[in-house]
């Protein structure tokens, strides 16, 4: 987490539920490393951005450290197997950060996409798709208790959470959890 108010808000429901299987840190990932603007109004930091994605005058500006996932887990000897990314339209950032690492682990991704938060950064929500379908994977929407395939998002498209499963690692899990 990217925001030290939220940050801090984070490292006090850990502490107050006890959890002690969590590593929190106080940076976001992106394509690039370093200090980066980020915008976010008091009563919705969780709406926070590299850009300012509410639309509201009144955001806060606020410096925060940004990493590569790449980086992050060659330096702490780190595997993934799931990701949740929900970055307010910088997902593709946080994706190209960390290639390697996807290609690597080929962890299942769950990813949050709004066409007008990806166009705030200037690029297509497609592009998403794209990256993973280059990696192998394939896209899905939750429909009931299973898992139908997805492709492209449209200007139709009502679905904004979606799952990236990699086609052969996860091949038993997309076989027993498509809608047949």
């Amino acid at each position: 987490e990217p925001i030290p108010i939220t940050f801090s808000a984070c490292e006090k429901n850990i502490g107050l539920n006890n959890v002690t299987n969590i590593i929190s840190n106080n940076f976001g990932l992106a394509d690039k490393e370093g200090s980066f603007p980020f915008y976010f109004y008091p009563e919705g930091s969780g709406n926070a951005s590299a850009v300012n994605v509410s639309g509201r005058p009144n955001v806060i500006e606020i410096n925060c450290i940004l990493k590569t996932l790449d980086g992050y887990t060659a330096q702490n000897n780190v595997r993934v197997d799931f990701i949740k990314c929900d970055v307010e339209g910088a997902e593709l950032f946080t994706f190209k950060g960390g290639v390697d690492t996807l290609e690597r682990d080929k962890p299942i991704v769950f990813a949050e996409i709004l066409r007008k938060y990806c166009l705030k950064f200037n690029y297509n929500h497609n592009d998403i798709f794209d990256l993973f379908y280059g990696l192998g994977y394939r896209g899905f929407i939750v429909q009931g208790r299973s898992l139908k395939e997805f492709y492209l998002m449209d200007e139709n498209t009502i679905h904004t959470n979606f799952f990236f499963l990699h086609a052969k690692k996860h091949e038993k899990i997309i076989r027993d959890l498509m809608i047949k």
